[in-house]
């Protein structure tokens, strides 16, 4: 896909490394799979930006004490940035749904260079925003929804 710079040589790779080998300036700051909540230890913000539901809801369930996270998601038209300061009772709708990953084109992309959504690169830029504004110790929104 020419706008996240992958070819077809990168399907079924996993993207962060595919990631690290293409630009130097990359840093991952676990190159394994996020499996068990131990995991998580140890950093300032997680930043969850994978299309993988499975992981999501490791992240959301997670009961490490002081872990905070943030979640950037798209598919199709629609994006979301959910935050460990949402209302946990929000979780189960946000989890919703069958196993696996999926694509942030949607179900309606049919993979031609036509019709591409953008939404990735907007909760990107959001989630720096908001990122930003945390780290600076500023108020920052728990949960935004982006609809185009």
């Amino acid at each position: 896909m020419t706008y996240q710079r992958f070819t077809t040589d990168d399907v079924g790779k996993n993207k962060a490394l595919v990631m690290k080998m293409n630009y130097e300036q990359v840093k991952i700051g676990n190159k394994y799979p996020i499996l068990v909540d131990d995991q998580l230890k140890g950093y300032d913000l997680v930043v969850c930006c994978v299309d993988n539901l499975n992981t999501r809801r490791m992240l959301y369930k997670a009961n490490v004490e002081g872990v905070k996270w943030l979640d950037l998601r798209s598919q199709g038209r629609n994006a979301a940035l959910v935050s460990y300061q949402a209302e946990p009772s929000s979780y189960d709708t946000l989890l919703a749904g069958p196993d696996g990953s999926f694509s942030c084109q949607g179900d309606s992309w049919d993979g031609s260079k036509e019709g591409i959504h953008f939404m990735h690169a907007v909760i990107a830029s959001i989630g720096a925003q908001w990122m930003q504004r945390w780290f600076a110790g500023e108020s920052v929104n728990p949960f935004m929804v982006v609809n185009v």
